[in-house]
């Protein structure tokens, strides 16, 4: 678990964890955690070529599960 003041740079709204019922885990991709490492970050698609491209987001921890999802976007100006 990130220390307390990680929580709202890791975890976005509707995530919850109760001791019955479902557990959510929604993460804001762009942040980062590593150890005792905060950071916000941003997709800036400015810096890109018009064209479509593959966004791969990558979640793993500590015990070495893992776990990604691609989604295509479409970058225009």
């Amino acid at each position: 678990m990130p220390p307390p003041e990680a929580v709202g740079f890791v975890y976005a709204d509707g995530s919850q964890s109760r001791p019955t019922g479902e557990t959510i885990f929604n993460y804001i991709v762009t942040n980062r955690l590593s150890k005792d490492q905060i950071g916000e970050g941003f997709l800036d698609t400015a810096m890109l070529e018009p064209g479509n491209y593959l966004l791969r987001v990558l979640a793993a921890d500590i015990f070495r599960n893992e776990t990604f999802k691609d989604t295509q976007i479409e970058v225009t100006r």
